[in-house]
């Protein structure tokens, strides 16, 4: 078999990742093409891994006719630019999230989306072994029927020049983090959000309400089988990295939270137990590496071996919609029922 010539679009701290796991830890995959506004950028994994094109406009990158798929690690608010083209050059597709920041964005995919076409979007936490593991448990029955999810996403911001500069274009807080855990809702109960109530504000760092973001959410969702869930969200100075999700059913609770260990707690009708995870917050760093090497793997066979994205271009957009949503909400201190 032939191997799967890729391009990457976006070399900053996750493009420059997916560079290297394509051209060192992907079977099947060459990385053919790299491009970037930062010729630097360009120029140095260029070297390092020997690409023969490289490129500074993604458009000439989305012209070779040999490239057959791209991985979109740009900015967020360029996300949608670059795959509505990409889709129009017909190229399979694997593309950061959030996919666009806007419903007119997700409207210009969606009359372009090809069924022959791959495209698949980073929702990491699907590939999670801990978080499948809760979701199995979860299908056996193991707490009954299941009624409510609470997520957590806390972590430290003491670098607000960093932040003034990948804020802008990240969406802000609530396209950034609370995204993944509308997605990871969507995934573990099997249903779409129908209401979303949103608030938040910023306590921790005032330069973040001149840029039109907050540091602190609180939103709640109506999933349309009847199940509700709680996204939290904080960045503050003095903010620890805590990712915890709490499944809670008729006769139990699955609870996950990355902390020193890691562990599962199953509990139930029976005694309270614990299932060893995938590692603690001292393999985080480790772990979501892996993860990144997996989901391309994913990617790499979707195209080759005619196997299922793990999240694909529907999901990408449910989580944008509920998103854009959830800033509504909070904009508008209502509470916003989907159709």
């Amino acid at each position: 078999m032939n191997r799967l010539k890729v391009g990457v679009i976006g070399l900053g701290r996750l493009g420059t990742l997916r560079a290297a796991d394509i051209a060192c830890r992907i079977e099947g995959a060459e990385l053919a093409a790299v491009c970037d506004v930062a010729e630097e950028r360009v120029v140095r994994i260029g070297e390092q891994y020997n690409v023969s094109h490289r490129f500074t406009d993604y458009r000439e990158l989305l012209e070779l006719d040999d490239i057959e798929s791209v991985v979109i690690s740009n900015s967020s608010e360029r996300h949608a630019e670059v795959v509505c083209r990409a889709m129009t050059e017909g190229k399979h597709i694997f593309c950061e999230k959030p996919i666009a920041l806007d419903k007119e964005q997700l409207a210009c995919m969606e009359r372009l989306i090809r069924d022959d076409l791959i495209f698949q979007v980073g929702f990491t936490k699907r590939m999670d072994g801990d978080y499948l593991t809760m979701k199995n448990l979860m299908q056996k029955g193991e707490i009954g029927k299941p009624v409510f999810v609470n997520c957590l996403a806390t972590e430290a911001m003491d670098n607000i020049e960093f932040y003034k500069q990948f804020g802008p274009e990240s969406g802000g807080m609530i396209f950034d983090i609370a995204i993944h855990d509308i997605d990871l809702v969507r995934w573990f109960m099997q249903s779409e959000p129908i209401s979303i109530y949103a608030m938040g504000g910023v306590f921790g760092f005032q330069e973040i309400k001149q840029m039109g973001d907050i540091d602190n959410y609180l939103i709640s969702l109506k999933l349309q089988n009847g199940t509700m869930a709680q996204l939290q969200g904080q960045r503050n100075p003095q903010s620890e990295f805590v990712r915890e999700v709490e499944i809670m059913g008729t006769k139990g609770s699955l609870l996950h939270r990355v902390d020193t260990k890691g562990l599962i707690t199953v509990s139930g009708t029976e005694a309270t137990r614990i299932i060893k995870g995938d590692g603690g917050m001292n393999a985080f760093v480790f772990k979501y590496r892996k993860l990144y090497t997996e989901e391309l793997k994913a990617f790499v066979d979707c195209i080759q071996k005619g196997t299922h994205p793990p999240a694909n271009f529907y999901d990408g957009k449910i989580a944008v919609e509920a998103a854009c949503d959830a800033v509504t909400s909070l904009k508008e201190n209502k509470v916003i029922h989907r159709r």
